[in-house]
């Protein structure tokens, strides 16, 4: 009798695992992405959905609630939408002088340049209305794109225009020294390159491997400058950048030419 019940306790308990198992994954997910899912491209929170699907955001996990609040684990619109609050209340995460902040919890160093920029201050420029470039101006809000040398002054030219009279230089300015950001991660990418071909031959380039290290340094921190807008500090940056590139792409030809002479 008492083997019987063990069996019958034993099958219960392989049953009840096996019914947990097919369970819907629904029971868990985010509300916020199971309802904007369905909406389509035209209420405003579809069109967002269908922006922020494919992103670095969606791939990390950045849902909706991670910046409007609300409560995702509610299903019903009312308690998933508890404390979201319009963007146009001062009160609000996306709020346009509050966006900064809102992303550099994730992005902390960009945060710290940006609070140095002459952008920056203009975002307070008085009466909590908005005249300065937030994040979302130059790299959206859902898309989250990076700006390139191709358009980077094209979105300056925004603000930075005749009709405006604000330093009509920034376009141009900004297009050369985001040019030179790009040209100094080719530099970089040019040097690795030889680095890899001599190592995978044997060669002694351990004293390279170390400045290239250093120029990606340089180079990762010129990106991060960036978001001060300091023209001058940045090109410090990437200078140096692309010089520690050219030497250790200088130490793998010694490496070269001395095992050739041995």
């Amino acid at each position: 009798m008492r083997k019987e019940f063990f069996v019958k306790i034993r099958w219960e308990l392989i049953f009840l695992i096996f019914f947990i198992g097919m369970l819907p994954p629904c029971v868990t997910a985010n509300s916020c992405e199971t309802c904007h899912s369905t909406l389509g491209d035209q209420p405003v929170a579809g069109r967002a959905y269908l922006e922020w699907q494919g992103t670095a955001h969606a791939r990390s996990g950045v849902t909706c609630d991670k910046c409007h609040g609300g409560d995702p684990d509610k299903m019903v619109v009312m308690g998933a939408h508890r404390g979201v609050l319009d963007p146009s209340n001062p009160a609000s995460p996306v709020y346009g002088e509050n966006i900064p902040k809102l992303c550099g919890k994730c992005h902390l160093p960009q945060l710290k340049e940006f609070l140095r920029s002459k952008h920056y201050k203009a975002i307070h420029a008085g009466d909590h209305k908005v005249h300065g470039p937030t994040c979302v101006t130059c790299h959206g809000s859902m898309h989250t794109s990076v700006l390139s040398p191709e358009n980077v002054a094209e979105t300056c030219r925004r603000c930075h225009n005749p009709e405006s009279n604000l330093l009509q230089q920034i376009p141009e300015e900004a297009h050369a020294t985001l040019g030179l950001i790009f040209y100094a991660k080719n530099a970089i990418q040019w040097s690795a390159e030889f680095l890899r071909m001599a190592e995978r031959r044997g060669y002694p380039v351990s004293k390279a491997a170390s400045v290239l290290k250093e120029a990606e340094r340089k180079y990762e921190a010129s990106k991060v400058k960036w978001h001060s807008f300091d023209f001058k500090e940045i090109l410090e940056n990437v200078d140096g950048a692309y010089q520690s590139a050219k030497e250790a792409k200088r130490l793998v030809d010694e490496a070269l030419v001395k095992d050739l002479k041995q």
